[in-house]
């Protein structure tokens, strides 16, 4: 049976609890962390029903299952922010990198090379500092 699951809908989420507990949830083709949150899940659950389970332990670990289960996505989110924030710096250095080609002028040429190096290495105090330097050397 195929569901179709919105795990950001908390309603859906706990209709999947409910169908892992159940021992009907089809996980096969759910995203990576939805894929291994209720394969756990329904290792807990079955340990639960016919392992004897103590019903504490069951919940204790079905919190530390999902307490996992939303740092990944913190985590996943998190760093897709951080590579779409560095694939737009090196759309930006690339764009800087044409007008150093362009540019008959050291000082230009100098300054967009110490923007690009602070777009690539996110490091706002060293872009700060050479800048000043560059503008006192003028």
């Amino acid at each position: 049976m195929k569901n179709d699951f919105d795990f950001n809908n908390p309603e859906d989420f706990r209709r999947a609890e409910r169908l892992a507990y159940d021992g009907t949830l089809d996980w096969s083709d759910f995203p990576p962390p939805e894929y291994k949150y209720f394969a756990e899940l329904r290792k807990v659950y079955y340990a639960f029903k016919f392992e004897g389970l103590a019903q504490e332990e069951a919940k204790r670990q079905k919190k530390a299952l999902l307490i996992g289960y939303r740092k990944y996505l913190e985590n996943f989110d998190y760093c897709v922010s951080v590579w779409g924030k560095y694939q737009d710096n090196i759309k930006i250095a690339e764009m800087l990198m044409t007008k150093i080609q362009k540019s008959h002028d050291i000082h230009e040429i100098a300054e967009t090379a110490v923007r690009i190096i602070g777009l690539m290495t996110h490091d706002e105090v060293f872009l700060k500092t050479n800048l000043k330097k560059l503008e006192e050397l003028r």
